[in-house]
């Protein structure tokens, strides 16, 4: 199967659909916490609609929760500080246990980096799509 290029009247449409069709929303038979939506925005947000999967969304979820933990733990840390009486405050284990968490979850979802090609075709796709966002549906039909 051939891949539609970002440029064709094909692209535009879909990007019209995917966008009248809103954010992704994560899989029903995951829990997310309050705490974990505000990172689940921005990870759905840098992939266009088409480049998610059933499975990709289940690592969205664990990457958003583990965003949530790693902010949480790192408020925490800062009101009992790094060192407590002379010791490392055991929270820092903790982060950083959750920092590599999360940057294999990034590695999982190929949000690390790509080849220069693929970042292309998919930056060209994913700027149609916020580009079709913006309009309203009446300036579409006109």
């Amino acid at each position: 199967m051939r891949k539609t290029k970002s440029n064709s009247t094909d692209a535009v449409i879909r990007a019209i659909n995917n966008a009248k069709a809103g954010p992704r929303q994560p899989p029903a038979h995951l829990h997310m916490r309050d705490c974990d939506r505000p990172f689940w925005g921005p990870i759905i947000a840098s992939r266009s609609h088409d480049e998610w999967t059933d499975v990709s969304l289940v690592l969205a979820v664990q990457l958003a929760r583990c965003q949530a933990d790693i902010e949480r733990e790192n408020l925490l840390l800062g009101d009992e500080g790094t060192v407590t009486g002379d010791k490392i405050n055991p929270r820092c284990n903790v982060i950083e246990f959750l920092v590599k968490r999360e940057a294999a979850l990034m590695r999982a979802l190929r949000m690390a980096g790509t080849s220069l090609g693929k970042m292309v075709t998919f930056e060209n796709q994913r700027r149609l799509e916020r580009s079709v966002a913006d309009f309203s549906d009446d300036e579409l039909l006109a």
